[in-house]
């Protein structure tokens, strides 16, 4: 599928339910939908990048879209109808045990931290670090994410700079999506975000 626009972006997200930013896998990739092909190097170089850029963001700004580090590690768009699923799995208290026996401690504490507050802005939690504290709460919040312990998004600041904002789980989600999630069963919300994800590794196990 071609993508132009930010339309042909979302219905690629639509018909796919887990799309990359980059290749992961056989997952379907923004990037690849967008220049026509594999990319050598940063996508931030292409011709196309700035599309690029600008789709994501629009997909980022859908209330269709959630994005997380699913998918290898990396960005990966997920589509509403797969948030229950994602959601189930992602709260399970036996899954949630394995996936912090996995993280380093500085991970632990900063999980414990959102989840105690419901969510945490890294400018806030920094503005008073040294740079070597906060290359390692960069570290440590790419280490969440990568985990899926916590929703992350990209927020504006008042300064007009970036910040990354992580949210727990259930801060994060509506009462319709913990509604559905609550009728699934575990293996089967993991076995439907595990198809749709077309054999590329996911966080979750």
């Amino acid at each position: 599928m071609t993508v132009r626009t930010a339309a042909q972006a979302l219905d690629l997200v639509r018909q796919s339910g887990l799309v990359g930013m980059t290749t992961t896998g056989s997952l379907p990739s923004l990037v690849q939908a967008v220049v026509g092909g594999p990319v050598k190097g940063s996508w931030w170089g292409h011709p196309k990048g700035k599309l690029v850029f600008n789709l994501g963001e629009a997909l980022h700004d859908s209330p269709e879209v959630l994005v997380t580090k699913l998918a290898g590690g990396k960005v990966t768009f997920v589509h509403v109808a797969l948030w229950p699923a994602l959601y189930r799995v992602v709260t399970d208290d036996a899954w949630r045990l394995r996936a912090k026996d996995r993280v380093g401690p500085d991970a632990r504490r900063l999980l414990a931290r959102v989840e105690r507050a419901g969510e945490a802005r890294l400018d806030e939690l920094g503005e008073h670090l040294e740079a070597p504290a906060r290359r390692l709460l960069g570290k440590t919040k790419d280490e969440l994410e990568k985990a899926v312990l916590v929703q992350s998004e990209s927020l504006h600041t008042e300064r007009g700079s970036h910040t990354t904002r992580l949210r727990s789980w259930r801060s994060w989600a509506s009462a319709e999506t913990r509604q559905a999630a609550a009728a699934l069963d575990f293996d089967r919300a993991l076995a439907v975000l595990e198809a749709a994800s077309c054999g590329a590794p996911l966080g979750l196990r």
